[in-house]
């Protein structure tokens, strides 16, 4: 099946918007770390207390510094807060701006009166979901519980548990700046957050207002790669029903093979084919909002029933 050339052009420029604006949250919030790490160095390391070769002592003093990061810590906690806050509220909006210009346009005269009214109540509806609303975070959402983590009580314990082991002062700057900039860092944590959040804001909206529109067929569009996974390879450029989606959950490797829905020469990755994927079969797993799984990639382009029956004529009996 061969998309359209508009609709494809349409969905690569956002997806390259949402690539870029995940690029630069992850950065800005990484700089803004890498700020507080460099104000939490020159804070302690001056003032500990250490013996002559340089080991940190276990000193009433030394514990007395680490309860004076709070300071620094809400300062730069705020300051990661208003950038996060302010870059995710307008990348939403984007979005949203996105979508709704995508739909009049493949839509177009088969658009309700109402479209403006549904798009704009779906859009904040979708935004409370993430836990932003009216521009400001929702109290006990999904993002003030990410930004949440960032507090110093864990950077309290790991110093003391410095302090204790009596470790180099060598040591302890690099214990410091891993606990930032490792793997469980929250500069880390929030670059896997922020990778799939804008693709679920997408795809959430998209799959709301489409039924909100009562739109019953979409493409499954986003390309391959080297690493696509197989229920990707399978759905890709092909026009789908919202009932079939719902079955996705349950779908396996060797029912694309029967169905003839890989692409000539796909080589199944998965072990054993009569297997659900673990990146399918998980507890909430929404299709129209997870699609192929945490990091996917692709977008559901919602069309009409006239254009699906175009681009897919097996819809009537045909394949």
């Amino acid at each position: 099946m061969k998309v359209p050339r508009r609709i494809n052009d349409l969905v690569k420029a956002k997806q390259a918007f949402i690539d870029s604006q995940r690029t630069k949250l992850t950065a800005s919030v990484a700089k803004l770390q890498e700020q507080l790490l460099t104000a939490i160095l020159a804070e302690i390391i001056p003032r500990l207390e250490t013996d002559p070769s340089g080991l940190i002592l276990d000193t009433e003093a030394n514990y007395r510094l680490i309860s004076e990061l709070d300071a620094i810590y809400r300062k730069y906690g705020m300051l990661t807060k208003g950038k996060v806050l302010k870059e995710v509220n307008s990348t939403f909006t984007a979005i949203s701006d996105k979508d709704y210009d995508f739909l009049t346009i493949t839509l177009g005269g088969d658009l309700p009166e109402k479209f403006r009214e549904v798009a704009e109540a779906t859009r904040k509806m979708t935004e409370f979901r993430f836990g932003v609303s009216g521009g400001r975070f929702v109290r006990g959402g999904f993002l003030e519980a990410l930004m949440g983590e960032m507090n110093p009580l864990a950077l309290k314990r790991h110093l003391a548990k410095l302090i204790t082991s009596q470790v180099n002062t060598k040591d302890f700057i690099k214990a410091l700046t891993y606990f930032f900039q490792g793997a469980e860092g929250f500069a880390k944590k929030f670059e896997r957050f922020a990778f799939d959040v804008y693709q679920q804001y997408d795809a959430t909206y998209n799959s709301r207002l489409a039924q909100k529109l009562e739109l019953k067929n979409f493409i499954y569009q986003g390309g391959l790669i080297e690493d696509s996974r197989d229920f990707c390879a399978a759905h890709d450029a092909k026009v789908w029903t919202v009932e079939e989606a719902e079955k996705w959950d349950t779908w396996t490797p060797a029912q694309g093979k029967r169905e003839n829905q890989f692409p000539e020469g796909w080589v199944i990755k998965q072990k054993d084919p009569y297997k659900v994927p673990s990146y399918l079969g998980y507890a909430g797993y929404d299709p129209l909002i997870d699609r192929g799984g945490y990091n996917c990639r692709h977008q559901l382009t919602f069309i009409s029933d006239e254009l699906a029956r175009r681009l897919r004529p097996r819809k009537e009996g045909k394949e």
